[in-house]
Order: structure tokens, then sequence, then C-alpha cells
């Protein structure tokens, strides 16, 4: 009954696009019931599953066994929803689809961003299953489904970034404005004041550029007279040289002189 509600599960949540989590939990469990456990052995097991009892290993088949390997693949049927003895070909069919069923879900929930939390379940138990025992087509579906698993599983997350804040914006004031009509415009002047606001502007032009030139002219004659300046102490300097020079020269002449006739003197 329950891998009937599951693959009615998988056929809605294909048409509408969604998944039901606890269809994930009850093939985990089913995977579950089919391992082989030693009594000390606990696996943990999400409810209604337990993992402790006579019920834990239901579908398990011994590793050892033999006689399963020859059972033909088939289909479940209705009987056996109503059937009260889990048989052998029960066991293997059981198994059988719920692997198939196993890979529909899988691919239903592929694009999901946490896919891999709804199956890593189902991967670690499949790992702890031994499917030696079972016919070839089991194992078959084993291997294919254990690789879709696999895929799934190591599909790298996208983590969560929060967005970027933007910067707050600064609080815009309107400017006041106030119309001021100022009107500029000179009233109209007769013939004669025209005539005398014309002079007054001339002169005033002619007197700026009169400044201007008093100016380049003052200037001008600053800097020859600097010039000028410069040169006379540049002569003074030289001309003061020559006499310490002559009077150096005529001082040893004396000199030369003295000693002259003091030598005179001695004889």
């Amino acid at each position: 009954m329950g891998l009937f509600l599951v693959n009615l599960c998988l056929e809605y949540g294909h048409m509408s696009k969604r998944f039901v989590p606890a269809a994930f939990n009850f093939l985990t469990g089913l995977i579950f019931l089919c391992i082989p456990k030693r009594p000390v052995e606990i696996i943990k097991i999400v409810p209604p599953f337990q993992n402790q009892g006579p019920l834990n290993k239901l579908l398990a088949i011994p590793t050892d066994a033999k006689e399963y390997k020859d059972i033909g693949e088939e289909p479940l049927k209705a009987e056996d929803l109503v059937m009260q003895l889990i048989s052998n070909d029960f066991k293997v069919r059981s198994i059988n689809q719920s692997l198939q069923l196993i890979q529909d879900a899988t691919t239903l929930v592929s694009e999901h961003v946490g896919s891999n939390f709804l199956v890593s379940p189902i991967y670690e138990m499949l790992e702890k299953l031994d499917v030696t025992p079972y016919p070839t087509y089991v194992k078959e579906n084993y291997e294919k489904t254990k690789t879709l698993l696999t895929t799934v599983v190591n599909k790298p997350l996208t983590k969560l970034v929060p967005p970027e804040k933007k910067p707050k914006a600064l609080r815009l004031l309107e400017p006041r404005i106030e119309t001021v009509y100022d009107d500029k415009r000179r009233p109209k002047l007769s013939k004669e004041k025209e005539e005398k606001v014309k002079m007054v502007h001339k002169i005033k032009r002619e007197t700026k550029g009169a400044i201007r030139e008093i100016r380049r002219d003052t200037e001008f004659l600053q800097k020859i007279r600097i010039q000028q300046q410069l040169q006379s102490d540049k002569e003074r300097r030289e001309k003061v040289k020559r006499i310490y020079a002559e009077a150096s020269l005529q001082q040893g002449e004396l000199n030369a002189l003295d000693r002259e006739k003091k030598k005179k003197k001695k004889f």
C-alpha cells in the first residue's frame, strides 16, 4: 500500500512540479527494511519505522542466500495490497519497485536547490544495502539508482547571499525660489544727456587706458634704474679692487726699499 501511495505522489508531483518529503522518508524506510541487521546493530531511521524490534528487517534477504537470484522480474500486483504473508518473491519485487521509484523521485527534485538534502538519507541507506543475493536486474537498478543519487548528492550548493544594501539617499530639499522682477532698462534720455553719458563713458575708458600705460612706463623705468644701479655697484667694486691691488704693490716696493736701506747701514 505504501509503494502505491508513493507512486501516486510522484505522478501528481510530476504534473504539479511539487514534491512530498514524506515520500522520500518512506522510500528510505523501505531500503532500511531490506538491510539485514545484527541484533546489536542500530541504524538511525525516522518514524514510523523503528530501528529495533522484529519488523526492522521485514524485507531483508540473507546475504548468503542463493534462491533469490532466479526470481524473474515482475511488477507489483493488485493482490499484493491484500496479501497477509510476505513471500520471497514479494521482497524482490518490493526492492526493485522501490529502486525505480527512487529514480523517479530523484529526477523530480534534481533541479531543486535543496535536492541533496532530500536524497542524502536514501543514498546513505543504499550504501548499507548488500545486493549480492538479489537477481541481476535488481543489481542493475541498484547501480543506476546509486549513480543518479551520487550526481545529486555531490551537486554544489548555491549559497544565499544577502542583497547589496543600497546607499541611503540624502534628503533633498526643494529650493525656495522667489521670482524677483527687476527692470534694469535705462530710462529714455534726451539727446544732450545721451551725449553726456557717452562722453563720461569715453573719459572713463581713456582714463583707465592712461593709468595702465603709466603703470607700464613706471615698471619699465624701475627696471632701467635697477639695472643702472647694479652696473654702478659692479664698477665701484672693480675700482676698489684695483685700488687695493695698486696699494698692495706700492707697499711691497716700499718694504723692499726699507730692507735695502737697513742693509747699507749695517755695512
